[in-house]
């Protein structure tokens, strides 16, 4: 995995305690980098028309560690957030993808489907490969931003 895929891991199976991982955003005209100061997910799953479909959710809180604009206001918010949510979703997919590609089921889905739904694990078990190729993998985000550090000319909350 490169940096951006295992960043992608880290964030969809890892759990990792007191992260302190940057995460540059760019919406519309605004750059910044959210600072993740905790993370967590959790995978669910189901069978649906023969093939496993996992959820993979995701909650951050953390904070707008600097910012490539003059003047963020409250109400930007809700907009920053949501771009934080989109850019975590692009960078698990991508990591998604690259675990596809290798036929590699990094995140531990065979061992959730069979540990949750194992009457179910022995219709897919024979065929897990392929089930994998094919399985439905969403991902969904809750960003959160805590607080603010600096930007180019400060904040105006």
């Amino acid at each position: 995995l490169n940096e951006q895929e295992a960043l992608g891991y880290l964030l969809a199976a890892g759990n990792p305690k007191e992260p302190e991982i940057p995460i540059a955003v760019n919406k519309d005209d605004i750059i910044f980098s959210y600072y993740l100061i905790k993370t967590n997910s959790r995978i669910s799953s189901k069978l649906e028309d023969g093939k496993p479909k996992f959820t993979i959710r995701i909650k951050t809180d953390g904070m707008i560690h600097e910012a490539k604009v003059s003047r963020l206001r409250s109400e930007m918010q809700p907009i920053l957030e949501k771009a934080i949510e989109e850019r975590v979703i692009e960078i698990v997919l991508e990591t998604i993808g690259k675990a596809k590609k290798y036929n590699a089921d990094i995140f531990g889905l065979y061992e959730h489907f069979h540990r949750y739904h194992p009457r179910n694990w022995n219709k897919i078990e024979p065929n897990w490969r392929e089930c994998f190729q094919d399985a439905e993998i969403e991902v969904e985000v809750d960003a959160k931003i805590r607080s603010f550090g600096t930007s180019n000319e400060g904040f105006n909350f």
